[in-house]
């Protein structure tokens, strides 16, 4: 028994070394000498869609499982268009590349940034294979994808409606722990994730007595550094900030869904014409310190962003939200000038 034991578990390094992944399944199959290489393309996005499982239990989101899914089961259903479940690795084209992304755009109908990204699951999946030596080359390399222009809409709330937040607590148990964290956010900048891992070692004091955040955000692996604002102090001291076993805040494992009806339901207490997200208290933490002249180095580093122009983003709303409040001048002052003229 302890040598059978051993033998799993020296399986179980070779698997995780070898492909990166150690699913029950693929143990079993080891261990019983019944494994087959990997010759299909189904079979490589079987273990594939293993890894992002694997990857995204660690983390609080399960949106890349969500997307790789979907990506696959594209991928699936163009495979059932040309009359195959499956197909050799081998058999994979350029030409096959561009019919799937030509049947992604004009029989799925999927926009042209969804329609990359579900190419591009492909072209990982043959990607794969060529660094696991199962082919010499990707013959989709050169495949070409359409340009995208993004204008992602940045959501954010005003000082006024952050005010009104902060002066309305709720009796509703739920309710008040997830206004909580959306101010707790709007003042520290913490994204969601990295707000249900925060403990009280995170929580640092420097020798002037100020405290801090110090950690490194899940997604970027970026040191974020936070000077703690009283009003986020405020909200630590109802919380976890002794015990380094626990989170600061008691959230339930995918609290980001469950709190969503709330998090709408202070939305339409806002007074917002849409869904307020978690998300939207992460913009708003950015756009109030661009507004009021932090740098946009400080910025960034506070944000945990990797790049300083995930952070110019914020400036160019600042920009035109001062625009727009110079022509609302402007048209008030033409307003007076004809009452001043017809008088």
């Amino acid at each position: 028994m302890r040598e059978f034991i051993k033998k799993a578990e020296q399986t179980y390094q070779t698997l995780l070394v070898k492909r990166g992944v150690a699913s029950a399944e693929l143990l079993k199959s080891y261990l019983n000498g019944t494994i087959q290489p990997i010759r299909t393309l189904m079979e490589m996005a079987a273990e594939e869609l293993e890894r992002v499982r694997i990857k995204s239990a660690g983390t609080a989101s399960n949106g890349s499982i969500k997307l790789a899914k979907f990506k696959n089961k594209c991928l699936k259903e163009y495979l059932m268009s040309i009359d195959s479940e499956d197909m050799a690795l081998a058999d994979v084209t350029l030409q096959l590349g561009k019919d799937y992304h030509i049947y992604l755009r004009q029989r799925k109908h999927l926009c042209p940034a969804t329609a990359n990204d579900c190419l591009a699951w492909l072209s990982r999946l043959v990607f794969l294979a060529v660094d696991k030596e199962i082919l010499r080359s990707n013959p989709l390399e050169d495949i070409e994808y359409e340009k995208v222009t993004r204008n992602v809409e940045i959501r954010y709330l005003t000082r006024e409606q952050v005010k009104k937040l902060l002066a309305h607590p709720f009796l509703q148990r739920q309710m008040e722990l997830a206004r909580h964290m959306l101010l707790f956010t709007m003042f520290t900048g913490l994204a969601y994730v990295d707000l249900t891992r925060l403990r009280p070692e995170h929580i640092q004091t420097d020798a002037k007595g100020r405290r801090f955040i110090r950690k490194c955000r899940q997604k970027t692996d970026v040191e974020t550094f936070v000077p703690l604002h009283p009003i986020a102090e405020q909200i630590l001291a109802l919380y976890n900030t002794t015990d380094n076993s626990k989170p600061v805040f008691p959230l339930p494992p995918y609290a980001n869904y469950r709190l969503y009806k709330e998090f709408v339901a202070i939305g339409i207490f806002l007074g917002l014409d849409r869904n307020l997200s978690h998300h939207d208290a992460r913009h708003t933490n950015a756009t109030l310190l661009v507004s009021a002249g932090v740098g946009m180095e400080s910025v960034s580093k506070m944000m945990g962003h990797s790049s300083i122009k995930s952070t110019q983003k914020y400036a160019q709303i600042t920009v035109n939200r001062i625009s727009q409040e110079i022509d609302r001048l402007m048209e008030r002052r033409k307003e007076k000038e004809q009452q001043i003229i017809t008088q």
